[in-house]
């Protein structure tokens, strides 16, 4: 195939890594694009606590999970099954397994919480995802199988009489039918029109301790915008206790105090065994993408929906907990068409469609985007 044919995947993260997996399987010639290609993985995807929960009051997201974690399982430490607490009727709902664990229960468990918790549903799937290991591992695969690597800062896709041709970095131009576009927070840079909308998020890891005898599983306290993870060496929580705070209208600052109340749900070292110091925190304001209805955009962006082998496509506002399942479904929808797909990944394409908010005023999509924030770890439990 000559290089137009190729296809260039636009983001190097867990999702065009991913993805270039998935299409070199498929037998399709891939170029992966990043400005940077280290090893260290920064940003979306080094930075993210990698929480996977299958249960989500919408399908599609709910299907994506399980699609991921399938995914996750087959490469090496990418996934630890964890728990995660309540949830059970939607777990019910979805035939996924979960049950109560502790006293009342007979069983226990051990949180590391300030309150006392006298049971929790534990989702015995739901875990944590290493995505800089997934994202490294699946680049691997794929470069084992033909694709080509390229470091370069991209200045704009190149479309010519409704066709791309390519894309414009600032060393070069790369020829290519078709583009994929998986820069996460950066996509409006390349897709103005679609709504994603970069909001800061506060995240900090606690002093370094020894690591405890069983792990806790992820914790949320949804009724206070809060979760926590344990890292193994050290503690890590987040918040969503604040206003929303879009990074292209103001600078990311000033969530001190909303991170000094999060703290305040774990116990101190003094507490004994399992015990958290956040006297010596490393908090760090983290970014990820919203959409006017939470769920990511997959799929064609421009070009003839009747001609599978050219077109703009995208990938983008999609978290860990559905990065691989969107690979597949991509790569399955780019080479097989509908015709080779099922029912659910029709449906879900159509979920997922970039274009389901065209026409759409842009000012109000962004609103709706930042007032579904706080709700994020509310609304889909």
């Amino acid at each position: 195939m000559s290089d137009k044919d190729r296809v260039v995947i636009v983001g190097a993260g867990i999702v065009g890594s991913s993805l270039a997996k998935y299409l070199s399987l498929l037998h399709v010639p891939v170029t992966l694009l990043d400005r940077s290609l280290s090893t260290t993985l920064p940003d979306s995807t080094g930075l993210p606590p990698g929480f996977v929960g299958h249960v989500n009051e919408l399908p599609t997201l709910t299907e994506l999970a399980k699609r991921s974690v399938e995914d996750y399982k087959n490469i090496p430490v990418g996934f630890k099954s964890e728990g995660s607490r309540h949830r059970l009727d939607l777990a019910n709902k979805y035939g996924l397994p979960a049950r109560f664990r502790g006293k009342r229960h007979g069983g226990s468990i051990r949180l590391f919480v300030k309150r006392d918790v006298l049971a929790a549903l534990l989702f015995e799937n739901d875990g944590t995802a290493a995505a800089p290991t997934i994202a490294l591992y699946d680049r691997s695969v794929a470069s084992s199988l033909g694709a080509r690597m390229v470091e370069g800062d991209v200045k704009e896709l190149v479309i010519e009489h409704g066709r791309v041709i390519g894309v414009k970095t600032t060393a070069d131009f790369i020829p290519a039918n078709r583009v994929i576009v998986t820069t996460g927070i950066w996509t409006r840079q390349l897709l103005p029109d679609l709504p994603v909308h970069p909001v800061g998020h506060p995240y900090s890891h606690s002093a370094e301790r020894p690591p405890r005898q069983k792990s806790s599983p992820f914790v949320r306290w949804p009724e206070n915008h809060v979760y926590g993870r344990d890292h193994g060496t050290y503690d890590g929580i987040g918040s969503y206790d604040h206003p929303a705070v879009s990074v292209d209208a103001s600078e990311l600052r000033g969530f001190d105090d909303v991170l000094r109340k999060a703290y305040d749900h774990c116990p101190p070292t003094a507490s004994g065994e399992g015990g958290v110091d956040w006297k010596d925190a490393k908090p760090f304001n983290g970014l990820f993408s919203m959409t006017p209805d939470n769920l990511p955009f997959v799929g064609r962006v421009h070009g003839d929906d009747r001609d599978p082998s050219s077109g703009v496509w995208c990938a983008v506002a999609v978290w860990v907990t559905s990065a691989g399942g969107v690979a597949q479904l991509l790569a399955k929808a780019m080479v097989e068409g509908e015709e080779g797909m099922t029912e659910v990944e029709r449906g879900m394409l159509r979920d997922l469609d970039p274009r389901r908010f065209e026409g759409q005023d842009q000012g109000a999509l962004k609103a709706t985007s930042l007032r579904a924030y706080n709700n994020i770890y509310n609304s889909d439990d």
